[in-house]
């Protein structure tokens, strides 16, 4: 799923790799955890999603997240 929103944010399209991204969350958050690199991987692209569809306001929490599982 990652690899697939990848694709679409690289196409422009970007509320779909949103909704991607969002299904690629929910299972590597189920698997593998909130504190997983790879986890933290795909909150960091669902963040950036957001920005390029100019939500910040939802954008800044995944950061936030993505930034504090990192430390």
């Amino acid at each position: 799923l990652s690899n697939m929103a990848f694709i679409l944010r690289s196409l422009k399209q970007y509320a779909n790799a949103a909704d991607r991204f969002r299904q690629a969350l929910a299972i590597r958050r189920a698997v593998l955890g909130n504190d997983h690199v790879d986890t933290l991987d795909v909150i960091a692209n669902l963040a950036i999603c957001h920005l390029q569809l100019s939500n910040p306001a939802s954008a800044l929490p995944l950061i936030v997240e993505a930034r504090d599982g990192l430390r």
